[in-house]
């Protein structure tokens, strides 16, 4: 087994003990865990415990916030579960992040907000805080397992300097056997993510306040747990067993001085607000307090060695993404209230012009239910200027985009006369009398009047013979000759057909 400290003799001063740094065998922080990420995961809780009134917002970010926690506790099983010995996969502190956070903001908000309460699927923070709380005991056994060991020399022997931000991280294996080819080798590190190197221990959040810190949020997690479970079981028992009819709040309760259920109630009610006077503000110090001792041990030099950088596609690719998501809810919720305000536009101008007529019917004006639509919107978003803003830019989009899918012209042009081979008015001298035939009346301006009746399927044969086409034959007999002088209207042969839009005097 190597020495754990380099060769090098010592005299054994006091010195000595103060230059000792220790190391650990570890893999650096991946980039699900950068700076990018975290940035874009703080904003999403901020953003679901100060906009959880509003539906676009509450929507877009919770959805986003509570998978990042999910991840996280589910790559802290796995990490759990492959643990190789002699070293630490850094990505512990991400998965304790995420997790921390996310346990101490997600269901306290649940629970004080009912907005939350009252949204479909909302039992399932259930099954998400209990993921959450293995994935931050698994971090416990995986923070209990780190051994960091003590190191006083470089490869050459030299003293290790006393401050970190000095260590030689090139040149210091301190005995370990830590490299891209000796190992140790773990299955959820390999090809381009493989690097492993020799650092210093975490010194902003060691290892054993890690422990102590993932353990401790599991204990508001646990009651949270219990919390919504006993919840789930009140519902499930009141929907089976139906209304159930609850004491007048004027009776007395038995055993006290006068005391009634409606009093107990009220009671209740006043300690609950108190109780929210000293949780919440209690939550939110934490949540900031794990937050900034976190990031002060996501920089520190040990810890911030061989990471991804914030220039990165993986870095700010996340935060992109989520803004172009919250964008596109942005625009359904604006496109939803502008097409409500038009439609009581077009009522409350329906409503006029029947008063201006006279009638008795529809003089209340625009329905209810549009009115409220409108209103309901209107105050919930309060993005109007905004909304005109998104709306007018898509609408002169879409004018553009129509304008060049317009065949309109097309129906009307020359697209609807009879069909002519190049140079057939100088091959064809029965042209003229062709064109007054079969193409269609045109008003001045050259557009198809609306009286022209239905395309009529044009025979071949009867081109053929009557209109000096050089086609011989009528269902297969002689045929006359071409005629080589235009014919008048008025001598030029025609069969009658049963369609009437053909004929006319």
């Amino acid at each position: 087994m190597p020495p754990l400290v380099s060769s090098p003799p010592t005299d054994g001063g006091a010195g000595d003990a103060e230059a000792v740094i220790r190391v650990v065998c570890a893999w650096p922080v991946s980039g699900q865990y950068g700076p990018g990420s975290r940035i874009l995961y703080y904003v999403l809780v901020a953003a679901c415990i100060q906009g959880r009134r509003y539906l676009w917002l509450r929507n877009t970010c919770l959805a986003i916030a509570l998978v990042f926690p999910a991840v996280a506790a589910l790559h802290a099983l796995v990490l759990t579960a492959v643990h190789v010995n002699g070293a630490v996969d850094m990505d512990v502190y991400g998965a304790l992040q995420f997790c921390t956070i996310g346990i101490l903001a997600a269901p306290t908000t649940v629970r004080l907000s009912k907005t939350y309460q009252n949204a479909p699927g909302r039992n399932t923070i259930f099954l998400w805080t209990a993921l959450v709380v293995a994935g931050l005991l698994s971090l416990v056994v995986e923070f209990y397992r780190a051994n960091p060991i003590p190191c006083s020399y470089d490869d050459s022997g030299n003293p290790l300097p006393h401050a970190i931000k000095d260590f030689p991280f090139k040149n210091a294996h301190c005995s370990l056997q830590c490299s891209d080819e000796t190992g140790p080798f773990s299955p959820m590190r390999g090809g381009a993510a493989s690097n492993i190197y020799v650092i210093p221990a975490p010194d902003m959040l060691k290892f054993n306040t890690a422990l102590v810190l993932a353990a401790a949020c599991c204990i508001p997690a646990i009651l949270s747990v219990a919390f919504t479970w006993i919840q789930i079981l009140e519902n499930n028992w009141t929907r089976r067993i139906g209304h159930v009819e609850a004491d007048p709040d004027d009776k007395l309760i038995t055993g006290t001085n006068g005391a009634t259920i409606g009093t107990m109630k009220q009671v209740a009610e006043q300690a609950r607000k108190r109780q929210n006077y000293i949780e919440v503000p209690l939550f939110v110090c934490a949540v900031l307090a794990l937050v900034v001792f976190g990031e002060l041990n996501f920089f520190s030099t040990q810890v911030r060695y061989e990471t991804e950088p914030m220039a990165s596609i993986g870095q700010w690719a996340p935060i992109a993404g989520t803004a172009l998501a919250g964008f596109s809810s942005v625009y359904v919720v604006v496109a939803g209230e502008i097409e409500a305000r038009e439609k009581h536009r077009a009522a409350q101008a329906l409503s006029t012009q029947i008063v201006v007529d006279g009638s008795d019917e529809a003089r209340s004006g625009p329905s209810d239910d549009i009115r409220r639509i409108s209103t309901s919107r209107r105050a919930e978003t309060g993005m109007t200027r905004l909304g005109d803003a998104l709306h007018a830019t898509v609408a002169q989009l879409s004018d553009a985009a129509h304008a060049k899918l317009d065949d309109s012209e097309f129906k009307r042009g020359p697209a609807r006369n009879f069909p002519e081979t190049p140079g057939e008015i100088h091959r064809n001298a029965n042209l003229s009398v062709i064109r007054e035939r079969y193409n269609p009346p045109r008003d001045p301006h050259g557009d198809v009047t609306p009286e022209f009746g239905p395309v009529r399927s044009r025979s071949p044969s009867f081109i053929s013979v009557h209109l000096g086409l050089g086609i011989s034959g009528i269902n297969g007999s002689p045929g006359s000759p071409p005629l080589s002088t235009p014919a008048r209207r008025d001598t030029l042969e025609v069969p009658s057909f049963p369609s009437p839009a053909f004929h006319r005097t």
